[in-house]
């Protein structure tokens, strides 16, 4: 008898799963960002001095609901290091495209660009390698002697170009 009352309910439960669902189900479509491979192409690594060179990146951008761009985005690029700082973020802009001289520590970075669609809170991303050094990041130290005897210490730095700092 009690084997008979549990099979009774067993079947009563699994027969309530073949009841109609009466979710709501009302779906629209979201305007959905893309962003292209001009300035974020694969193999792209953007390699700058800090406080010397100017980075400059106008993203391809595609607004499937918005051509015109019309609506209301928030943009950031944020550099987040990945050796020294690991983890840290530096905020470069909050607009459409990145036009800043670098004012970052001599790092290896992830160079995101964060797109909000502001009128469903959604989020679009695209990352690109940047590596930050200093006119005193790479080079060779060289020392000498002077007509008078003194000491005399120049570099020659190959950070980009290559640079004979007295």
């Amino acid at each position: 008898m009690k084997y008979n009352a549990y099979l009774l309910v067993f079947c009563m439960l699994l027969l309530s799963s073949c009841f109609k669902d009466k979710g709501n189900y009302d779906y629209t479509d979201i305007n959905d960002i893309t962003i292209g491979d001009k300035g974020f192409a694969a193999d792209t690594i953007y390699n700058v001095r800090a406080n010397v060179d100017r980075l400059t990146i106008t993203p391809e951008l595609n607004f499937s609901l918005d051509p015109e761009e019309k609506g209301s985005y928030k943009y950031e690029w944020v550099a987040v290091g990945t050796q020294k700082y690991p983890g840290e973020r530096f905020v470069l802009g909050n607009e459409r495209n990145l036009d800043c001289i670098i004012t970052l520590p001599a790092e290896a970075f992830t160079l995101y660009l964060k797109i909000t669609d502001q009128n469903t809170n959604v989020v679009f991303s695209k990352s690109v390698e940047l590596n930050v050094s200093t006119s005193y990041t790479k080079g060779w130290i060289l020392a000498c002697e002077d007509d008078a005897g003194n000491v005399r210490v120049d570099m020659l730095s190959i950070s980009r170009d290559t640079l004979h700092i007295k």
